[in-house]
C-alpha cells in the first residue's frame, strides 16, 4: 500500500534517483520555506531529515551505504528500469544519521523517535556496533515499537562471530543474519541467540551513485528485505500491531538448520519467506515469547552447591491461541533437573502468564 512509510534510517538517500524518486515519501505539510509548518519541532523536513548535519537535505554526501538499501526496501516496480524493491507501493523517507564531510554517526536514535512521532509504519537500521548496549537506546527502541506501534527492522552485523549487535540486538527489534544463495549462514555475518531470522546477503543488487545499480554482501542488504516485507505484512493484516508483524515474519520463515547445525538456533527461526508471512493461516501461527525471568535459590541471588533452584519466568502469546508446555534444561553438568515440565493453561493472544519452575538443583560436585 502506498501509505505505508519505511524509514532508511542510513547514510541519506539519493532521492533523485530514477528508480527511487517517484517512491520517495514527502512530507506535504511542511513544504521547504523555512518554517516549521507542521509544529513537529523539525523546519523544513519535506523529504526526510539530516539529523547528524542538523539540515533538511537527507541527501548522502560520499557514502551511498543508505541509496542502495533503499533500493533493496523499495525500488520502483513495474517501470521498466532498473530493479523491483521488496516493499512494491511502499513509500521510503531518508532518515540521514552519518555526516556528510566525515562519514561518523550522531543522533542515530533521534530518528527512530522522528520515525515513531511522525507516523511511520517500518524503520530500517542498517549500522550499529557490537556489545553497545545502554538501557537508554533499550527504552526508545520500546516507545517506537510498544507505543507508537512502529516495525523496527535492524542488521545483525558483519563480524563472522557469536556476538550482540545493537541496535538489532534489542528486544523488540527484528534481528536479521545475512544467508549465501544456497542457505547456509554467510560466511560474513554474525550470529547470536538475539538473531530473529535471517534472509540473503551475498551479492544483493541495489540502488547507487550516478542513477546505477550495484551488488554488494552484508546483513545491511538483508536487512531491508525484511522491512519491504514487513510493509507487505502490515497491508496485508492492518489489524496487526508491531510486535506481532515481527513475530508472524519470524515464524514463517523456512528453517535451514540441517544446513546449518553449527549455528543451532543463532540465526534466527529461519531464512525470510515472504509468501509464507502474506498466505499463512493466522490459526495455525504460533509465537510464545519469553518477556523476562529471573533464578533464585534457598538464599536469593546466590547460588551455591546444594542450592535448589526456583525460575521465574514471564511469558507473551503474540499470535494464534495456545496451550504450550515449558520444560528446563541445562547444559551444564552442574545442574541436576527432575525433568520437570509445566503445562500452562491456554494463553489467548496478546496475553501474559508468569510461572515458577522449581525441581533444578546444583550439584555438590560443582566447583
Amino acid at each position: 500500500d502506498s501509505s505505508m512509510i519505511i524509514g532508511i534510517s542510513d547514510t541519506g538517500v539519493d532521492y533523485f534517483h530514477p528508480d527511487l524518486v517517484n517512491k520517495m515519501h514527502v512530507n506535504e505539510e511542511d513544504p521547504p520555506n523555512g518554517i516549521d509548518d507542521d509544529g513537529n519541532g523539525y523546519i523544513d523536513d519535506y523529504r526526510g531529515y539530516d539529523f547528524a548535519d542538523q539540515d533538511t537535505s537527507a541527501l548522502p554526501g560520499s557514502n551511498y551505504h543508505g541509496t542502495r538499501v533503499a533500493g533493496i526496501a523499495g525500488a520502483e516496480t513495474d517501470n521498466g528500469f532498473g530493479m523491483a524493491g521488496v516493499g512494491i507501493n511502499a513509500k521510503l523517507a531518508a532518515l540521514k544519521i552519518f555526516k556528510s564531510e566525515s562519514g561518523t554517526a550522531a543522533n542515530t536514535y533521534e530518528s527512530i523517535i522522528y520515525a515513531a512521532d511522525n507516523g511511520y509504519d517500518v524503520i530500517n537500521l542498517s549500522w550499529g556496533s557490537a556489545n553497545s548496549y545502554t538501557q537508554a537506546a533499550q527504552d526508545i527502541i520500546n516507545y517506537a515499537v510498544e507505543e507508537k506501534n512502529l516495525i523496527v527492522i535492524g542488521a545483525a552485523g558483519n563480524t563472522p562471530e557469536d556476538l550482540e549487535f545493537y541496535p538489532a540486538s534489542y528486544d523488540n527489534v527484528l534481528s536479521v543474519a545475512s544467508t549465501e544463495n544456497n542457505d547456509t549462514k554467510a560466511s560474513f555475518s554474525s550470529y547470536s541467540y538475539q538473531v530473529d531470522i535471517s534472509a540473503p546477503g551475498r551479492a544483493i543488487y541495489g540502488t547507487t551513485s550516478n542513477d546505477g545499480f550495484t551488488s554488494g554482501d552484508g546483513t545491511s542488504f538483508s536487512s531491508p528485505q525484511v522491512a519491504g516485507a514487513a510493509a507487505l505484512v502490515k497491508t496485508r493484516f492492518p489489524e496487526l500491531n508491531a510486535r506481532q508483524i515481527i513475530e508472524r515474519i519470524r515464524v514463517t520463515s523456512d528453517n535451514i538448520y540441517d544446513l546449518n547445525s553449527t549455528y543451532q538456533d543463532k540465526l534466527g527461526f529461519g531464512r525470510l519467506n515472504i509468501e509464507n508471512a502474506l498466505v499463512a493461516d493466522e490459526d495455525t501461527l504460533k509465537s510464545i515469547r519469553l518477556e523476562s525471568f529471573s533464578v533464585n535459590s534457598d538464599l536469593g541471588t546466590d547460588l551455591y552447591y546444594g542450592d535448589s533452584i526456583e525460575i521465574h519466568l514471564t511469558l507473551k502469546n503474540y499470535l494464534a491461541e495456545s496451550t504450550p508446555t515449558v520444560s528446563l534444561s541445562s547444559p551444564s553438568e552442574y545442574i541436576e533437573f527432575n525433568n520437570q515440565s509445566v503445562a500452562i493453561t491456554t494463553l489467548p493472544t496478546l496475553s501474559t502468564n508468569t510461572i515458577t519452575l522449581t525441581g533444578a538443583k546444583i550439584s555438590e560436585s560443582a566447583p
